[in-house]
């Protein structure tokens, strides 16, 4: 049918033209109302081209089926392979002006095993802290990182509350132990957290949970040396800075394969030990970090531990 041929049209019989003008295609103005079989058209039919599809079809189409093979590799890790959320999952973290980050208030996470991690509105593990202090109630500020929040352990085994319930048991008076450490922070923290926030709890005795394994020597003493929190998450100051960080963490919050490709090292690492003469590389190695607080002190070690005693000779100032 293309230009230069002629068309032949078959009109079965008893057919009409009810929609072909007398004229049109060389067609008699008797054919139109008379039956016939057949009608040679002698008129030439312009040649047909097939359309091409828009510009916009050549990206998209890319697009999409690149999309449906992440969605079908997301489907198939989480069916099959899922991959875990690294430790931070256990609690979130919001950005603080004095301390770098602090635990967001009324928050939720998991630690191993499902282990709740609650927060309470005033950015504590802890049950809810009365303003002021009741009458007649001795008030404890325990003060740490990691082992002191209880990582890993339900709430009420955490130590400042294990504490809690042992002075309380041949106390005359009510103590109580408010539980304001906060995993990785360090001595510098401490006494920012205590001079901003922690005198308002009114505490007749600060403790802190001094661990020596990091803590001994600790270098930080600046605001802008701290680490901070994106979506609920701890990162570096110059990560935070980034605005891909924003997209990679909410990435790797809600994708399997993200975290697969993120990750670095075995998914899960086995700290765990059945007794305490049993070490797994995991837990040797973590050790092998902490060796320099064994040996003989270099110069720059001792200077970093003046600066961590100076961070609580700040809170004992302070109190």
């Amino acid at each position: 049918m293309g230009s230069g041929r002629t068309q032949e049209c078959i009109l079965r019989e008893g057919g009409r033209f009810p929609q072909v003008r007398p004229g049109a295609y060389n067609i008699p103005a008797r054919a139109t109302a008379s039956t016939v079989r057949h009608l040679r058209c002698n008129q030439s039919m312009p040649e047909s081209t097939p359309s091409s599809p828009p510009k916009a079809f050549y990206v998209l189409a890319p697009l999409f089926s690149i999309l449906i093979t992440l969605l079908l590799i997301e489907g198939f890790l989480a069916l099959f392979h899922p991959v875990p959320y690294s430790i931070e999952r256990n609690m979130f973290f919001e950005p603080d002006p004095y301390t770098g980050y602090r635990l967001r208030p009324n928050s939720l996470g998991y630690f191993q095993h499902g282990i709740p991690a609650r927060v309470n509105s005033q950015g504590h593990r802890d049950d809810e802290v009365s303003l002021p202090k009741p009458e007649g109630v001795f008030r404890i500020l325990m003060l740490g990182d990691s082992f002191t929040v209880g990582a890993n352990v339900r709430q009420e085994e955490a130590y400042p509350q294990v504490l809690e319930q042992l002075l309380n048991q041949n106390s005359a008076r009510k103590i109580e132990v408010v539980n304001a450490g906060v995993g990785g922070w360090e001595p510098f923290m401490y006494a920012q957290y205590y001079e901003h926030y922690g005198r308002q709890y009114e505490p007749d005795l600060v403790l802190i949970g001094f661990f020596v394994g990091n803590d001994a020597y600790n270098q930080l003493n600046r605001v802008e040396q701290l680490p901070t929190a994106v979506l609920g998450r701890r990162v570096t100051r110059k990560a935070a800075a980034n605005p891909l960080t924003r997209i990679k963490v909410f990435l790797f919050e809600h994708s399997h394969l993200v975290r697969l490709l993120l990750q670095k090292g075995p998914h899960r690492r086995e700290f765990t030990r059945e007794h305490c003469a049993d070490f797994t590389e995991e837990y040797l190695a973590l050790q092998r970090e902490r060796m320099p607080t064994h040996l003989k002190r270099s110069p720059e070690r001792e200077a970093a531990m003046a600066n961590a005693l100076a961070q609580i000779g700040r809170i004992k100032a302070l109190a």
